[in-house]
């Protein structure tokens, strides 16, 4: 097939159809592939959003990050049945991220599971910082879905004393 016949079909494709072929998703399937529970990849999150209760007497505390039945727990106290739907690992999502453009930041890319109240989903929640001036700090945060990998939403944060 000559060249000019395969790019006349592909645009009659697109205008037929309305379908764009997307590197993002081709992308984003090989992360979930590549990053699988199967392939040996876990849910462990970074504890970036997971915050932990000082003792009395002011000594450091271990904090264990949720784990996956924590957060189907969670998700069923709210009345939504998460158990079994976890399938994104986080090295999958971290790698959607980046596959998105997402730039490690200053610190790296933190990757944290945690069940969100918006999307009534369990999310991996993924941030970086992108500027740290003393104690303000600014960056990029997005949600994926840990239950199939969309990126379901994006935001810039900002921290001020």
């Amino acid at each position: 097939m000559s060249k000019a016949l395969l790019a006349l079909t592909l645009i009659l494709t697109v205008i037929l159809t309305g379908c764009v072929p997307d590197k993002e998703d081709t992308a984003g399937m090989t992360c979930l592939e590549t990053y699988s529970e199967e392939s040996g990849y876990d849910f462990e999150s970074d504890m970036w959003h997971q915050s932990c209760v000082a003792s009395m007497d002011d000594t450091a505390i271990e904090c264990e990050p949720p784990s996956v039945s924590d957060i189907e727990e969670q998700c069923a106290a709210e009345g939504h049945a998460c158990d079994g739907l976890i399938a994104v690992t986080r090295d999958a999502a971290a790698c959607i991220a980046e596959v998105g453009g997402m730039a490690e930041g200053l610190e790296g890319l933190k990757v944290d599971l945690i069940y969100n109240h918006t999307y009534n989903l369990p999310i991996w929640a993924v941030s970086n910082i992108l500027t740290q001036s003393g104690d303000a700090s600014s960056g990029k945060s997005l949600a994926i879905s840990a239950v199939d990998g969309e990126v379901l939403g994006e935001s810039q944060w900002m921290v001020q004393p």
